[in-house]
């Protein structure tokens, strides 16, 4: 994988000790739309901007606008990222499908891209089906650490925060696997346990499919506060959805069409 900036240069840059915050496609996309709020509150007020594209050839190739904000749209392609540089953070958002039984191959550039930037950190943020907890939980997050880890920031914060370490979770049935619904969660965990030297955390959210809206702003205010983009101080965040929510079930009918 090769990164790209707005001018179609490759872009070069290290990002040593930064933390990689991405979604993985699950149940509810509720990682995608956690990410979609994240990045209008930061292009909102300045603290985030755009770094460039990924080039990939295992994602549905997609190019399009996108409005953060009113007036003020930003080109968006299959996989993009945005760097909070105050906080050392990059937001690595996915825009479409992985092809099939390209899977793993696309985890793969992902940690290798993440190793040769000397990536400190990897945050995913999944759904997965409510079934998990077998009604134990309510909107409670989950997480989880790679075992090799003995003490991890972010990880800690979101215990903190009130989540609930999947490693030690009996609720969720044991096993070496993650609940179902989490898309491409279990390819992850697997090579970076067997093959990569990187601190991976998981943020996940059990959820039903539907309106994910409110799931999602509740994920969004875990992982801000997370990776300390919301302030310990800001009880109340406003939160603006893209434009792209406006059509999240189609456009509206009109007023004489027949259902």
């Amino acid at each position: 994988m090769k990164l790209f900036d707005v001018t179609g240069e490759e872009c070069c840059d290290e990002f040593s000790g930064y933390t990689l915050v991405m979604p993985v496609v699950s149940t509810g996309n509720v990682g995608q739309l956690s990410i979609d709020l994240l990045l209008s509150l930061g292009l909102r007020n300045g603290s985030v901007c755009f770094k460039g594209s990924m080039e990939t050839e295992c994602l549905f190739p997609i190019c399009g606008f996108e409005e953060f904000s009113a007036g003020r749209s930003e080109m968006v392609t299959s996989l993009d990222v945005f760097v909070l540089e105050e906080k050392r953070v990059l937001f690595l958002q996915q825009r479409s499908q992985i092809f099939p039984t390209f899977e793993e191959r696309f985890v793969r550039g992902i940690l290798e891209w993440s190793k040769d930037k000397r990536i400190k950190e990897i945050l995913v943020l999944s759904g997965c089906e409510p079934s998990a907890t077998k009604g134990k939980l309510d909107r409670t997050f989950l997480c989880y650490k790679s075992p090799d880890q003995k003490r991890n920031q972010i990880y800690e914060r979101i215990l903190s925060l009130g989540g609930f370490p999947v490693e030690i979770n009996q609720v969720l049935g044991g096993g070496n696997k993650f609940p179902n619904g989490m898309g491409i969660s279990n390819i992850f965990k697997t090579l970076v346990v067997r093959e990569y030297d990187l601190d991976f955390v998981m943020a996940i959210l059990p959820c039903c499919e539907g309106d994910n809206a409110p799931d999602a702003a509740f994920m969004a205010e875990k992982v801000g506060r997370c990776i300390e983009m919301i302030g310990e101080k800001e009880n109340i965040i406003k939160w603006v959805p893209p434009l792209s929510w406006s059509y999240l079930y189609g456009s509206v009918p009109e007023e004489n069409e027949s259902m």
